[in-house]
């Protein structure tokens, strides 16, 4: 039973280093897209749709991961 408990305890703590990496990784990405470091050669209206459907779709798959669905 022990053993079992211990490998359930390193699987739950690779499990938050996952998700704490990926939060990072995400909160990174916002911030280049606010303060624009992130730019396409030719900027118009499709790129900014695209870009917003991208970090809409990353947040809504870490949510979704976070609640396991």
């Amino acid at each position: 039973m022990e053993k079992e408990l211990k490998l359930y305890k390193k699987s739950l703590r690779l499990q938050t280093v996952f998700y704490s990496v990926s939060l990072v990784l995400l909160i990174i990405m916002m911030a280049l897209s606010v303060f624009e470091v992130i730019r396409p050669v030719f900027p118009d209206e499709r790129w900014q749709s695209m870009w917003n459907g991208f970090l809409f779709g990353l947040s809504a798959v870490y949510v979704l991961s976070l609640i396991h669905i």
